[in-house]
């Protein structure tokens, strides 16, 4: 099954943004999700396609700041 992932990525530096996504595109959701938790400097929000092919969300904890209320 190919998992494409989108999102929008923070993080400090700024250049590394292109290299997190690259890798979380590796990794996967789950296993991203886990690395960005790990990491402070880092905030996600993902959009990807489940198993069923639904399009699904999920974001760190950090990132929530982020979200317009």
């Amino acid at each position: 099954v190919l998992t494409t992932i989108l999102g929008e990525i923070t993080a400090s530096p700024k250049s590394s943004t292109g290299a997190l996504a690259t890798a979380f595109m590796v990794m996967g959701v789950e296993e991203a999700l886990s690395f960005c938790q790990n990491d402070t400097s880092i905030d996600a929000f993902f959009i990807y396609s489940d198993e069923n092919g639904t399009l699904q969300t999920c974001e760190t904890d950090g990132f929530k700041r982020y979200k317009q209320q």
